[in-house]
């Protein structure tokens, strides 16, 4: 692959995935010229984080349609900085965008997962109790069904010891037989 890939013109994601195989291209990266968003976003992971304050993303105005380019966004602002406060906005935007337990396709999953991993490398691991009722039913991340359950269920999540929390849940539910 990389011996197809070298005498191609020299794209942002292409030059990335040339210094990931260990490539010495800082020089090619350092005279990329970003076309687009996304460009700009390859390149910040690529290593130019000066360019992470020119990656805009208003999450009002964005649709569905436009979680892969929200997600190599998210990740280039997290490299750039773990600390930074577009990333709490852009996360909730991209999980508001989950149809059940996953995104519009693989490929929408796959580089949300991507992003939401290189987000969750730099968190030290929290504390996670899920109580239903008052009654602690999970702890630590996993599915929980909360059985015999009444007309009105309050459910916390409570995370402790991360600078950042976050919890999504999934509604099923089934009438009784009766």
């Amino acid at each position: 692959g990389l011996e197809a890939l070298r005498p191609m013109e020299a794209k942002p994601f292409a030059l990335l995935v040339r210094k990931m195989a260990g490539e010495d291209v800082a020089v090619a990266i350092d005279m990329a010229t970003p076309t687009d968003a996304e460009d700009i976003a390859w390149l910040v992971i690529a290593g130019r984080k000066e360019l992470a304050a020119k990656l805009a993303f208003d999450p009002k105005k964005s649709s569905g349609h436009d979680v892969r380019l929200a997600s190599i966004q998210l990740r280039a602002i997290a490299v750039a900085d773990p600390k930074d406060a577009r990333i709490g906005p852009r996360v909730e935007w991209l999980l508001l965008q989950r149809r059940g337990g996953a995104w519009f396709s693989t490929l929408d999953s796959a580089y949300a997962v991507y992003a939401l991993a290189e987000i969750a490398g730099a968190e030290k691991e929290p504390s996670v109790k899920v109580l239903v009722n008052g009654r602690e039913v999970a702890s630590r991340c996993g599915r929980f069904t909360i059985r015999d359950a009444k007309e009105a269920n309050l459910v916390e999540v409570k995370i402790e010891g991360a600078a950042r929390g976050l919890a999504s849940a999934v509604l099923k539910w089934r009438p009784s037989a009766e």
